[in-house]
């Protein structure tokens, strides 16, 4: 079963406490929340505060929290709620899904683009780290322009005075962020983005 809303009645986005005041403004996307039953609009703040912020091990969030660790940026911050409190989260999907096995269609990812996009002029983040093939692949290349002859630069102009860096990083949960033989890579991916100042954006490839 999918649960589908509009951003209006889509749960409300994590806003860390420090996140607006950042000149370096970070934003995580996810996929889609996977629960039974729950389609509160504090869901994915209770997610974030329950998941992220514990220290407890979490598939998701902890291998992101390693590799954000890994750069200038985040390394003095060494608790789960410190590094949280600096970022923004939301799932590029306005819907919630019983569960993983219950994938969402293509259509459905193009269609949550107009959504996501209100998102990121809501939140107004200088640099969007995306958790999500799928839903990175619906991104429409017509609204950016790769920078430069590097195809992992790419510039996407939300609106006039606003194009964050994005860059596309495989979900955490499959062990692709974290194994030996990639993490490193990522870790340079995510350094390379984070030096790109915002007006371009950076498309980062597994």
């Amino acid at each position: 079963m999918i649960r589908k809303f509009g951003v209006s009645r889509a749960p409300s986005p994590w806003v860390g406490a420090d996140f607006s005041r950042k000149q370096q403004r970070v934003l995580d996307v996810g996929e889609s929340h996977y629960t039974i039953g729950v389609t509160r609009r504090s869901l994915t703040v209770y997610v974030v505060k329950r998941y992220a912020q514990s220290e407890r091990y979490n598939a998701f969030f902890s291998p992101i929290g390693k590799l954000l660790r890994r750069v200038f940026l985040f390394r003095h911050l060494k608790s789960n709620k410190r590094l949280w409190d600096n970022l923004a989260f939301v799932n590029y999907l306005p819907s919630v899904l019983n569960s993983a096995a219950h994938r969402p269609t293509d259509a459905m990812f193009r269609a949550a683009y107009s959504d996501f996009r209100s998102r990121v002029c809501e939140l107004r983040p200088t640099h969007i780290l995306l958790f999500s093939v799928a839903a990175w692949n619906s991104l429409p290349n017509r609204y950016g322009a790769y920078v430069g002859s590097s195809d992992d630069l790419f510039r996407w102009r939300v609106s006039r005075g606003l194009h964050p860096i994005v860059g596309r990083f495989p979900h955490p949960g499959r062990g692709r962020v974290t194994g030996q033989s990639t993490f490193e890579s990522h870790v340079l991916r995510l350094e390379r983005l984070l030096h790109t100042k915002s007006g371009s954006v950076a498309l980062v490839s597994s």
